[in-house]
């Protein structure tokens, strides 16, 4: 069953009817206008990376030396 949803510029759209909003609905599109897409492999890169950012600063600070703090952040990544 379909049913008329949204209206624009004299354009009817029309979308199957399940949670009410339907394909053409203004509420949706405003929604995802400023919706950030993340995957797991995105989430894991920013992990490794905050490891690498780790590493250069505790040989920046002295804390580690350039070998030691990469094999630290190395084993800290999700990316193996």
């Amino acid at each position: 069953m379909e049913r008329t949803v949204f209206r624009a510029g004299g354009i009817r759209t029309r979308a199957a009817l399940g949670n009410g909003l339907g394909d053409g609905s203004p509420a949706a599109r405003v929604s995802m206008e400023y919706a950030l897409i993340v995957s797991p492999v995105q989430l894991a890169v920013q992990d490794a990376l905050g490891a690498f950012t780790q590493a250069v600063q505790d040989v920046m600070d002295g804390r580690f030396t350039a070998e030691e703090a990469m094999i630290r952040a190395q084993r800290q990544s999700p990316l193996k």
